[in-house]
């Protein structure tokens, strides 16, 4: 009498060599599935920065700082804009229609935060992709 087969991964191997051999479907599961999505993957994340994306401003400050901002909103690498909304009803539509990717909302107290005799000045700053706005003490 034949002795039974030591546990292990030689065993489930063979098996599962066996399993293959009598299903190809199985088989093509096994090897295309993960092969087809490895390509879909690479092929998204490929490209490293996305580029392009247009924004609606609505500055309902209408000061030097936030031209200031909107000017330093429109050279960050990635951002465009696209249109200056009057009003947030506006920049909505632009953005449900397709036109815009999201907005910028400056409100009418930034004169206040950012003025000089708070001693506070609008410092944007950009790395690779993104636009970090920051509102830092005037002395540095």
């Amino acid at each position: 009498m034949r002795r039974p087969a030591r546990p292990g991964v030689w065993l489930v191997a063979t098996r599962e060599y066996r399993f293959f051999r009598r299903d190809r479907a199985g088989y093509l599961l096994v090897t295309l599935v993960p092969l087809i999505a490895f390509a879909v993957l690479t092929w998204t994340f490929s490209s490293a920065v996305v580029r392009g994306l247009n924004i609606v401003v609505v500055d309902a400050d209408r000061s030097e700082i936030s031209a200031k901002l909107i000017q330093a909103i429109a050279a960050a690498p990635g951002l465009q804009v696209s249109e200056r909304a009057g009003d947030l009803k506006s920049a909505t539509q632009a953005i449900r229609s397709g036109r815009a990717i999201g907005a910028v909302y400056i409100p009418p107290v930034s004169r206040r935060i950012c003025s000089p005799r708070a001693g506070r000045k609008l410092s944007p700053s950009t790395t690779r992709n993104i636009l970090r706005p920051a509102i830092l003490p005037g002395g540095v």
